[in-house]
């Protein structure tokens, strides 16, 4: 081998051996944010945030997660508006969702106000008194579901790690839901409905919530596979009659990725 042939074999193992080249995502940093291109990516009117599927001849019984109650931007200038963060089970292709989790709703007067539900879609919401988790902007919500009995019952709890109150509610199939197939597991900031007494259906108008980190995100099946975000589908919000999205997701990544943010845009 000639000399130059020689320095130039010695430089390219050393660059290959050099940070200069990236590194692959199983040694990133937990801070580190993957782009979208990453992971499979579709808009909708309503949802914004993660959903996994469990592997094939497994269903989903247990999801959990922990979100971060938002410090409204400007709710002065936020009056009616409304925005809502649940941890559940399906719904990506059916209208039947276990679901629980916190509304955040700035009234005429300009105050942001947190309410804590459980709902059994598409029967009626309950939702629970402020006192029963005394929420408040920074406060840490984590909410916990579980399918029992081949998805015809489910148990629920709602904790505010902040101050240590917790609310927990059983659920029972009934009325027109149907038994939660565990397809799904969903970790979501939704523009939900509201329904009117004479024109059925309309979305409450998005609140501008900043941005709402979730952490702590699993879910595990009836065989005892615990699945983490690796492999997500994300959802970005884009309200019906508006051409562009309004929310973005950034996936935390790192070894056991379990965390992500929604931000409005």
């Amino acid at each position: 081998m000639s000399f130059m042939l020689l320095v130039a074999s010695i430089l390219l193992t050393m660059a290959l051996n050099s940070s200069i080249f990236p590194l692959p995502i199983t040694n990133a940093q937990p801070t580190r944010s993957l782009t979208a291109r990453t992971h499979h990516v579709s808009t909708t009117e309503n949802w914004a945030g993660v959903c996994i599927h469990p592997p094939q001849t497994e269903r989903f019984t247990r999801v959990i997660g922990t979100f971060t109650l938002p410090h409204v931007p400007d709710p002065s200038f936020s009056t009616g508006k409304e925005a809502s963060f649940w941890v559940g089970f399906d719904g990506h292709r059916s209208d039947h969702i276990l679901q629980a989790g916190v509304d955040c709703a700035v009234d005429k007067s300009g105050n942001v106000k947190f309410t804590a539900w459980t709902e059994w879609s598409p029967e009626k919401a309950t939702f629970y008194d402020a006192t029963r988790l005394d929420m408040a902007a920074g406060d840490q919500i984590e909410v916990e579901v579980n399918v029992l009995e081949q998805g015809t019952e489910g148990s629920i709890t709602l904790l505010n790690k902040s101050n240590g109150k917790a609310l927990t509610q059983s659920m029972r199939l009934q009325g027109g839901a149907q038994p939660i197939q565990g397809e799904q597991a969903e970790w979501i900031v939704e523009n939900h409905d509201l329904a009117l007494p004479t024109s059925g259906f309309v979305k409450v108008p998005f609140l501008n919530f900043g941005t709402v980190a979730f952490s702590d995100c699993y879910a595990s099946t009836d065989k005892g596979t615990k699945m983490d975000l690796s492999q997500p589908s994300i959802y970005r919000l884009r309200p019906k009659g508006i051409n562009s999205k309004v929310t973005d997701v950034d996936i935390v990544s790192g070894r056991g990725i379990s965390g992500f943010n929604v931000r409005h845009l």
